[in-house]
């Protein structure tokens, strides 16, 4: 019985071990994250910066498709200025404007 006590203790020892490792292993990838996560690039790529990085074969197609996608996405979501409303005044003549009620602004071939 002797061998298999000191069989125990050593499968436990490196259960102990795997199971310590694994936690610093998570520890250390949510640090990581969270620090990825806080630091923004200070770097902002146009379009016409990736166009040149993929000609000059800085990046590869896919490398290309995915930052295009990415910088299109941001302008997409980025949020639209108000519709500019006209003033029901005429500024040249000082009368009400004869489409003042809308928001468009006022037809130029009139």
């Amino acid at each position: 019985m002797p061998q298999t006590a000191e069989l125990m203790w050593y499968i436990l020892a490196i259960g102990v071990i795997g199971v310590g490792a694994m936690l610093i292993g998570i520890l250390a990838s949510r640090l990581l994250r969270k620090r990825l996560r806080n630091s923004r690039p200070t770097e902002v790529f146009t379009i016409q910066d990736l166009r040149e990085m993929r000609r000059r074969e800085d990046i590869t197609q896919q490398e290309y498709e995915t930052m295009r996608a990415a910088i299109i996405g941001r302008v997409a979501d980025a949020p639209q200025p108000e519709p500019r409303k006209t003033s029901p005044i005429d500024p040249e003549t000082g009368s009400e404007r004869p489409n003042a009620s809308s928001d468009q602004p006022p037809d130029e071939n009139r």
